[in-house]
């Protein structure tokens, strides 16, 4: 394969879902030897692009080219995620798709074509592949007990196995540590460097900047421009993404603090591993208090959010609020005052098959009056306070009638993050509440958290984003083999990842 050849290449495609236009002629061509960074708002047409080319999304118009394959409208009929990757597109997600009871051989073995499972032959390929592009990954581990970092290098050796040359990678940061991201960068520069060609999509403007060679930003629909590595800064990329210069957030840090408002008081409760089963949780929320919990996922995060929600049963300790003890669960939570926005996008509260104004206010279907009469639903005032919410949080399309299933991931997150801003009168408990969000709207979540922190309510965010805790939290602690661990006050990046990662302070 020659070098900066092109491997991929989109031509004036479009795509509708229903009446929401993803694409609009948006184009893009990607090159071996070369990381192409693709950038732009939620909702701008990004998924759908590396939908299309991954095979799961069928365009309406235009052209793709794979590998000098050329598929035209007429061929869209049968473009198949199989056809993709067996032209050598390989795709690799947010989360991880292997299985997570199998070793890492046994998911390369159980996703190859017509091989009888050889747990030597399978072991001595990912070794051979992880040597050759810098891939450490344990072979004798079950997926479940890997790392983020580790999981996602799994899956770059099943893409490589698999024949993949061209490598979609959709926020391929979003879940690692710092460190954990930057020993990334070295591995797609290796694999670059060797002849691939990998389009890098993410939100995270710095780390396109570092480690893209060219970099597209697309607007709605439409591919805006590129721009060659050193040629632009993350504030023009910014800028050009919204169509703006404003996107910085500005809101008052100033703040009043209170009374304790939600206590944890040695709560226990068994987790998914060892080292995610939370022992002793000790943490007060005081009003007008932003507090921030990090951590590298799987160390009891997940397990926190199921105790709130009450799938989850405390073995020991109690759930405070405001004096109260309760059991926490949704309904409980809600009847106090305390709004729970979920970490699991997929999962955690909307239904895909309802409408957004329907999702808005599904949570109240049993108390709030304004929008139900004896389970009837009041369907004038939730379409008017809908229109409300979409426009002040900039949900699109701007139709309170349109699915959820039809909104690209990040206004779903939009709109999960309105309903639990707008119901929380007494406190919020937030679990990554700008996963997946771009910076504008991630900014302006931020904007939303630290207001009601202002107006005197208890927040508590746990994220993966350790820039965005070091942002907007007051205090900060570190989730580490389900217990919490108290940072340093003004404590640095470098301190707070290295109690993440190893659990001692720096």
């Amino acid at each position: 394969m020659a070098m900066h050849e092109v491997l991929a290449e989109a031509t004036r495609v479009e795509k509708k879902f229903g009446t929401s236009v993803a694409l609009r002629g948006a184009s893009l061509s990607c090159r071996s030897g070369e990381i192409h960074a693709l950038v732009g708002e939620n909702g701008a047409g990004k998924s759908t692009l590396a939908g299309i080319f991954s095979g799961f999304i069928r365009p309406d118009d235009g052209v793709v080219t794979l590998f000098g394959k050329r598929i035209s409208p007429t061929a869209f009929k049968t473009w198949s995620p199989a056809r993709a990757i067996g032209l050598g597109v390989a795709m690799v997600y947010q989360r991880s798709m292997l299985i997570p009871q199998l070793t890492v051989p046994e998911n390369i073995a159980f996703s190859a074509k017509g091989l009888r499972y050889n747990e030597s032959h399978f072991k001595s390929k990912v070794e051979a592949l992880a040597l050759d592009f810098k891939l450490d990954v344990p072979t004798d581990c079950k997926v479940a007990d890997l790392s983020a970092g580790d999981r996602q290098r799994a899956e770059l050796i099943r893409s490589l196995i698999r024949g993949g040359r061209f490598l979609i990678l959709d926020e391929p940061t979003s879940v690692l540590t710092p460190r954990e991201a930057d020993s990334l960068f070295g591995v797609l520069k290796s694999l670059r460097d060797q002849g691939c060609s990998i389009l890098f999509i993410s939100h995270k403007l710095d780390e396109v900047i570092k480690v893209a060679d060219r970099i597209t930003v697309i607007r709605r629909g439409n591919t805006i421009s590129t721009h060659a590595q050193g040629s632009v800064s993350a504030a023009d990329l910014a800028a050009i993404a919204i169509g703006s210069d404003d996107f910085e957030t500005r809101v008052s840090t100033a703040r009043t603090e209170g009374l304790t408002k939600i206590k944890l008081d040695g709560l226990f409760a068994a987790g998914a591993t060892a080292r995610s089963a939370l022992s002793d949780i000790n943490l007060e929320i005081r009003s007008g208090e932003l507090v921030g919990i990090a951590g590298v996922e799987g160390n009891g995060q997940k397990e926190l959010e199921e105790v709130f929600v009450g799938i989850r049963p405390v073995l020991k300790g109690r759930f405070i609020v405001e004096d109260n003890e309760l059991l926490p669960t949704v309904r409980s939570l809600r009847s106090a005052g305390v709004s729970i926005l979920s970490g699991n996008k997929l999962m955690g509260g909307l239904v895909g098959e309802l409408t957004i104004a329907e999702n808005l206010v599904l949570k109240g279907s049993y108390d709030d009056q304004r929008f139900f009469s004896r389970w009837r639903m009041k369907h004038k005032p939730i379409d008017r306070y809908a229109k409300e919410v979409i426009e002040r949080c900039e949900i699109r399309p701007k139709n309170p009638s349109a699915s959820v299933l039809s909104l690209s991931g990040g206004n779903a997150q939009k709109v999960s993050v309105a309903r639990e801003i707008e119901s929380a009168t007494s406190g919020l408990l937030a679990f990554q509440p700008t996963r997946g969000l771009d910076k504008s709207a991630a900014d302006a979540v931020h904007r939303q958290l630290l207001e009601l922190r202002q107006a005197g309510k208890a927040v508590l965010v746990v994220s993966a984003d350790l820039d965005e805790l070091l942002k907007i939290s007051d205090r900060i602690f570190v989730m580490r083999s389900g217990r919490l661990l108290a940072c340093e006050e003004n404590a640095s990046k470098e301190s707070v990842g290295s109690l993440m990662l190893s659990g001692e302070r720096k």
